[in-house]
């Protein structure tokens, strides 16, 4: 799946002709490719969505006696934890530490839906027609459902992805009943 195949399935939802490519140089296709990473991005922000975490050892920029600067990865939506565990600081695209080495667990936006887990990608697909519903369709009102129904939909996809992140365990057999 592609960023195109997204925009087209939020498309045609809104009863709107689908786009050859969201590449493309026609004035449709640049209004759909500014807002769908805006979009993305604001869906990253929600939540630490399992298929955007990933553990990455930073690279040392400056070191010092009291503190060491580390550069941080590109598309950084925000930090889990830190090994080993200390006190740290962001500042501009750097973090602060007075650890000489760091690994961090953090969320890293992603623009291949490919990448996505399912509840992630519906909620990109909710968001996104809400956010396009007015631009493409010129219906208030219209705009005003989607964006009701985005809400909803982000909630349910969110909960569904923390309850698919708890380990669970499958009972054999029932443990209480003695059989009589």
């Amino acid at each position: 799946m592609t960023l195109t195949d997204i925009a087209n399935i939020v498309l045609e939802d809104l009863g709107e002709a689908p786009i050859a490519s969201i590449d493309s140089d026609d004035f449709a296709a640049k209004r759909i490719k500014r807002r769908i990473k805006s979009t993305i991005d604001e869906v990253a922000s929600l939540r630490k969505w399992p298929c955007l975490r990933h553990s990455v050892k930073l690279t040392l920029a400056v070191g010092g006696d009291f503190e060491n600067r580390f550069i941080l990865p590109n598309g950084l939506v925000e930090i889990v934890s830190t090994d080993p565990v200390c006190d740290w600081r962001i500042e501009g695209r750097e973090l602060v530490s007075p650890s000489k080495k760091i690994e961090i667990l953090c969320t890293i936006v992603s623009y291949d839906p490919d990448e996505w887990s399912l509840n992630f990608k519906n909620a990109v697909i909710s968001k996104f027609g809400a956010d396009i519903a007015f631009m493409i369709t010129h219906n208030a009102q219209l705009a005003a459902q989607k964006k009701q129904l985005a809400q909803i939909e982000i909630s349910k996809y969110i909960a569904n992805d923390f309850y698919a992140e708890k380990q669970h365990r499958d009972q054999k057999g029932v443990t209480w009943w003695s059989g009589v």
